[in-house]
C-alpha cells in the first residue's frame, strides 16, 4: 500500500506532492507559473481527477512489478 500511495503522491499534478518535484526541475519562470497554478484551488480538483484517471495505468505494471519482486516464480494473470 505504501508503494502505491507514494506513486500517486509523485504524479507531477498539483496538489500533489510531484508538483513540487517538477518545480526543482523547471527553469525558474515556468516554476512560477507552477506554482501560481497549484495555489489555485481549481486547478487542484482537476489535478485530483487527472490523477483518479492516470493513476490506473500506473497502479497495473507497478503491481505486477512488485508480485515479481516478492514472489518471482509465481504467474499473475497475462503478462
Amino acid at each position: 500500500m505504501n508503494v502505491f500511495l507514494c506513486a500517486f503522491n509523485l504524479l507531477p499534478l498539483p496538489p500533489l506532492d510531484g508538483a513540487a518535484v517538477l518545480n526543482g526541475f523547471l527553469p525558474e519562470r515556468h516554476a512560477v507559473k507552477l506554482m501560481d497554478l497549484q495555489s489555485n484551488a481549481m486547478m487542484s480538483m482537476v489535478g485530483l481527477v487527472i490523477a483518479w484517471r492516470v493513476f490506473p495505468f500506473v497502479t497495473h505494471p507497478l503491481f505486477s512489478a512488485l508480485l515479481r519482486l516478492v514472489h518471482p516464480l509465481d504467474s499473475y494473470g497475462p503478462n
